[in-house]
């Protein structure tokens, strides 16, 4: 029975490194997803920006 048992919890063990493994990499995924997006945000509202400053000159002109 204490072989059955210590095998168990090596297999509880192996499988609760393997999960947190697993969200470790999810992670740092979803953390470069959220960056590049978030860079790919702050570009597109300085392209606007830059759009509307030009209609703005345009007007004036």
């Amino acid at each position: 029975m204490d072989e059955c048992g210590s095998a168990k919890d090596r297999r509880i063990r192996d499988l609760e490194r393997q999960l947190q493994a697993k969200d470790s990499t999810r992670n740092s995924f979803v953390y470069s997803n959220q960056e590049q997006l978030r860079v790919k945000d702050q570009q597109l509202k300085e392209k606007k920006e830059v759009a509307n400053a030009e209609k703005a000159t345009i007007r004036e002109g």
